[in-house]
């Protein structure tokens, strides 16, 4: 922002217009209020606070943060290329060169604003999310997955089923359906928490002695289950979550025998982990940016209409 104001001030000494004058004060205002825009969006913490979990209305927030960042960059990487231009030249310094210049400090003004609303919702919704997610709460009719399938041993319905009824349905040593753990994984987050879900297939895997001769089979059916959720939904596994899993693997099932199950999901969180870094990053249109300093006439001029229209819609959507 002093750097703003340095060459705000610079351009009015240059041309000292009265609409270049005016410009600047509306600039100066505008930057005086960019601090007050450093504040959670209520409308997105109103609704992430509704949800159990608010980890993926987060995830929406970093992305149009690094949209905001993104163009902010090409917004200056325009201006220096245009004050480049200027200096490396004797001619008189064009009227229109001038407003390109204040046009885009003032949508880099608009940017900072955006980037800073951003940042704090993304803060606040981290520790929303915190609280949410990192502390257990199972609710009070909550019980042990092996007392409620000594309590209920008749399958309950899918329809009318508790957490407890479809994870025994999920782990079934003898009821392997693929497409009721794909639809599972897709609405889980309707009804509990990626952290209540590993607790209770950690409640599963820890089989008694009562159920001895299904250990196995249910342990590996444990295991195919996350297995599943690593290699579709590893976004899933955030504040903390991440580290049981990895502790799971790399300490609980060699423990029990397992080496070659913690061997098949090592491998499947690595490369899990390698598909989301290079999992593109989908962004709003960006502000046009040429290898060469353009007027704002030039860049319409050797726009495409296919360009034109992502701009438009761009301005409209905001």
């Amino acid at each position: 922002l002093a750097l703003f104001s340095d060459l705000i001030t610079s351009l009015n000494e240059i041309h000292g217009q009265e609409m270049v004058s005016q410009i600047s004060k509306t600039l100066y205002t505008k930057m005086e209020t960019v601090a007050e825009s450093y504040k959670p969006r209520e409308h997105t913490i109103a609704m992430a606070s509704q949800m159990r979990t608010p980890l993926y209305v987060n995830n929406l927030v970093i992305l149009q943060l690094q949209s905001f960042i993104k163009q902010f960059s090409s917004i200056s990487t325009q201006m220096l290329q245009t004050i480049g231009t200027i200096n490396n030249s004797t001619d008189i310094i064009a009227h229109r060169t001038i407003l390109e210049l204040l046009s885009c400090v003032e949508l880099s003004i608009k940017d900072i604003k955006r980037i800073l609303s951003s940042t704090a919702t993304s803060f606040h919704l981290g520790k929303i999310s915190s609280q949410k997610e990192e502390n257990v709460v199972l609710g009070e009719n909550n019980v042990n997955i092996w007392a409620f399938a000594q309590k209920y041993k008749k399958t309950e319905g899918t329809k009318v089923s508790t957490l407890n009824g479809l994870i025994l349905r999920l782990t079934s040593p003898s009821e392997m359906d693929p497409g009721f753990m794909k639809n599972f994984f897709l609405t889980y987050r309707s009804f509990t928490t990626p952290h209540e879900l590993f607790h209770k297939l950690m409640e599963r895997f820890d089989v008694p002695t009562a159920h001895e001769s299904d250990k196995p089979q249910i342990q590996m059916r444990v295991c195919v289950a996350l297995k599943y959720w690593l290699d579709v939904n590893i976004r899933d596994f955030g504040h903390g979550l991440l580290e049981d899993v990895a502790r799971f693997i790399e300490q609980t099932l060699p423990n029990c025998g397992h080496q070659v199950l913690a061997d098949r999901l090592s491998n499947t969180l690595h490369q899990s982990i390698e598909k989301e870094k290079e999992r593109p990053v989908y962004t709003r249109a960006e502000i046009l940016l040429s290898e060469t300093a353009q007027s704002a006439t030039d860049m319409f001029i050797n726009s495409s209409v296919k360009e034109i229209a992502e701009q438009l819609t761009l301005l409209a959507s905001e």
